[in-house]
């Protein structure tokens, strides 16, 4: 079955499926009438999405979905849409709305719709999509979901990326990034149980095509991006939640976050930092999160990471991770009210910890402080 991707509305998509099954059923029942017309149906419905879709609209005055068959085949030979060969042949379809009244298709002396004739309307069906899919791909760049499939398909298709990003329409940008991207992710995430190493592959070039498209898209639709996680954040479980923040948010979208939530999502960042630095994905995401914190997020941002670095026995790799990412965080923000008063903070943990029983965490915190007051790392 042939895949309608290249049709930008989803309800057009949905119908024309429909149609195509029960166009192949048709065949199976040796209803010819019905081939011709469903045929015909699908066929005008796709050159008129065609015209819709491209600058037709704009360079004329008259509305497509007022056009007929004949006359959308027609415009789309002149645009090149459609080849001669395969406009020739839609004649077998051409008058297809005449054969719903029998009364006019005596009087136009039209033949009978027969087998022959509704295998070649069904093989027109298909020459029209191909054509109109690769014209259309040309034209106007791939669709939302011609671009989810290719990234699902091809295990190199992240390295090109970036141009076919640049080819497609901004609308079409916007229903990657907004629907079908984080749709296709979590139908497959939704199904796997974690074994399947093929699957993890898909989801990690997923995760990376949304980053790169959050790089390529406008302001306005970074925002909206944003304003995503806040609506999954407010009214989705647990595990919803924490699978769309690995996949599609960190530290630096909190930038187009509306002011009204953002100080909602630094909270949930920072109640993430513990658990995350098991994981140096998770932590990568978290990045960034000190320059939009004020002084009292400060103070817990900090506090998340020194109460896991303090415990007796921590592991030597998990202890020089930490130490790192705090200084690495305050080298970033430069100096200012974020660095002070994480040397402050630092202050009160030396004075609070056991300089007898806690000699290693105070040793690891008077090293970042050092880090941190001289510029030099540890």
């Amino acid at each position: 079955m042939p895949k309608f991707d290249f049709i930008s509305e989803r309800e057009m998509r949905v119908l024309l499926d429909l149609d195509y099954n029960e166009l192949q059923e048709n065949i199976k029942s040796q209803s010819w009438k019905s081939v011709h017309i469903i045929a015909g149906s699908i066929v005008e419905a796709v050159l008129i999405d065609y015209l819709l879709s491209t600058d037709h609209v704009a360079r004329n005055s008259d509305d497509p979905l007022k056009y007929d068959l004949g006359k959308a085949i027609t415009i789309c030979i002149d645009k090149n849409a459609i080849s001669t060969r395969t406009a020739e042949l839609c004649s077998v379809i051409r008058s297809y709305r005449n054969l719903i009244h029998p009364g006019r298709l005596l009087r136009l002396s039209e033949s009978a719709p027969s087998k022959d004739s509704a295998f070649i309307a069904a093989a027109v069906v298909n020459l029209i999509l191909d054509e109109i899919a690769t014209k259309k791909g040309g034209l106007l760049g791939l669709t939302a979901e011609q671009l989810v499939s290719k990234i699902e398909r091809d295990d190199k298709s992240l390295t090109i990326l970036k141009h076919l990003i640049r080819e497609m329409s901004s609308a079409e940008l916007e229903r990657f990034i907004i629907h079908e991207l984080p749709k296709a992710y979590f139908a497959i995430n939704n199904q796997d149980d974690g074994s399947n190493i093929f699957s993890k592959k898909i989801l990690t070039r997923f995760s990376k095509a949304y980053r790169m498209a959050i790089i390529c898209a406008s302001e306005k639709l970074k925002k909206q991006a944003a304003s995503r996680f806040v609506k999954i954040l407010k009214e989705e479980d647990g595990e919803k939640v924490v699978k769309y923040f690995d996949a599609f948010f960190n530290a630096e979208d909190l930038k187009y976050i509306e002011k009204d939530y953002s100080e909602m999502i630094k909270k949930h960042l920072i109640s993430m930092i513990s658990d995350s630095l098991k994981i140096p994905n998770e932590v990568k995401k978290l990045s960034g999160l000190l320059q939009y914190l004020e002084k009292d997020d400060v103070r817990e941002w900090l506090d998340e990471y020194l109460m896991v670095l303090v415990r007796k026995n921590i592991f030597p790799p998990l202890k020089n991770r930490i130490v790192g990412l705090v200084i690495g965080e305050v080298f970033n923000v430069g100096d200012g009210v974020q660095k002070q008063t994480v040397i402050n903070r630092i202050n009160d943990w030396v004075d609070y910890i056991d300089v007898e029983d806690d000699k290693a965490a105070l040793e690891s915190l008077i090293k970042i402080k050092k880090s941190i007051e001289t510029g030099l790392p540890f």
